[in-house]
């Protein structure tokens, strides 16, 4: 949990320090009450954000791989204009502080199917020779504050990856976590399409009305398709999607499901215990800075909920920065069918804030967007 290691302020607005540096936590509900009037259809609630702090030191490892990871990304981007070749940041734990390099990634975006072939939905147009011939070995990064500019060199490694989309459609288990009836729609669940499913990630607010979220790479999700919970109740009809294509490896991947208006909504998780069960409250969302801490240290845990795998945990093992989605993974069990469950993290005071939508394995990790960028990219809101 952040605090265990990090110096939690919860929602007093500490002061950076010639040593310290103040970082935004996440966003909460300021009370029990008001997540009660989001349960109950409420409109506008007070929302408030915590804080936590690092020391100076950290802030510096952590700003400059991001900054350098930044202009790799550019530079492989002007190599391999399809974006199949990343760059992320990673962190070497057996190494003094943890010391960060940057990852080129040469990326193949993979299927399974129900035989147990793979078929290949896209792949770099160059040579992944080229793309270790072109990679330098170190990358600079800095950044500036009020005690002055700071400039870190990160040594660079190119590596092949594949990613998987995830979705039931290829899945032969028939038994599934969360497959439960739920009058109040929670995180975390059983959901169906007409053809395939997947898992519910978390609640949202929408001009026409109230959301859940889940992934838009699951089949039969376009606007207008209905989601059922599975029993068969109608959950819901798409109301929103946002999808950039099977060829991209850090797409925009969400869809927004405007809540059938004979039930209502859950700011929360469910439970495996039966009908109607839940696990426990969500109170808000986690932050980027947060996300980007996390994988500097290797006891933090973020955890996810799918109806495949379950519940389950692991460090953040990555983030990367490509454009206007951040993505991040875990190494968290995940499996076919765990798409568009929840990724969250409980902090050091017990408040469970939601970080990603899960999409899909890379490499044997968890991948997901970052919540905020797919709520920004689907048009919602998440209070």
């Amino acid at each position: 949990m952040l605090g265990s290691n990090y110096l939690i302020t919860g929602n007093v607005i500490a002061e950076d320090s010639h040593d310290r540096k103040r970082r935004q936590l996440g966003e909460v509900f300021k009370s029990t009450e008001d997540r009660q009037k989001k349960h109950q259809g409420g409109g506008n609630v007070e929302t408030e954000k915590k804080y936590y702090t690092i020391p100076r030191s950290q802030w510096i490892r952590v700003e400059t791989a991001q900054t350098a990871c930044k202009r790799l990304s550019r530079e492989m981007l002007e190599l391999e204009p399809s974006g199949l070749v990343t760059v992320s940041v990673v962190s070497e734990y057996n190494r003094p502080k943890s010391e960060k390099r940057l990852n080129v990634e040469y990326t193949r975006i993979k299927r399974k199917l129900r035989d147990g072939s793979e078929e290949t939905i896209a792949e770099p147009s160059v040579d992944y020779e080229e793309v270790e011939t072109e990679s330098p070995y170190t990358v600079s990064g800095g950044v500036e504050d009020q005690e002055g500019q700071a400039e870190r060199k990160l040594e660079v490694s190119v590596t092949e990856q594949t990613l998987y989309e995830q979705n039931c459609q290829t899945s032969t288990i028939g038994n599934y976590y969360y497959s439960h009836y739920y009058d109040q729609c929670p995180g975390g669940a059983s959901v169906s399409t007409d053809s395939s499913g997947g898992t519910s990630c978390a609640p949202g607010n929408h001009s026409q009305g109230h959301v859940i979220v889940t992934a838009a790479h699951i089949p039969d999700t376009d606007v207008g398709d209905k989601v059922y919970q599975p029993n068969g109740d109608l959950l819901g009809e798409v109301i929103s999607r946002s999808y950039s294509g099977d060829g991209d490896p850090y797409p925009s991947d969400g869809v927004a499901i405007l809540i059938d208006g004979s039930r209502w909504f859950y700011y929360g998780l469910a439970s495996d215990s039966g009908d109607n069960t839940y696990w426990r409250d969500i109170d808000g969302t986690l932050s980027w800075d947060a996300i980007k801490d996390m994988e500097d240290n290797a006891l933090e845990q973020m955890e996810k909920q799918g109806k495949r795998t379950g519940r389950c945990a692991g460090k953040v093992t990555a983030t990367y920065n490509p454009g206007s989605i951040r993505y991040f993974t875990t190494a968290a069990k995940n499996a076919s069918g765990d798409s568009g469950g929840v990724h969250f993290h409980i902090d050091n005071t017990g408040d469970t804030l939601v970080s990603g939508i899960h999409k899909g394995d890379a490499n044997g990790d968890a991948m997901a967007p970052f919540i905020k960028d797919q709520y920004d990219e689907l048009g919602l809101t998440f209070f």
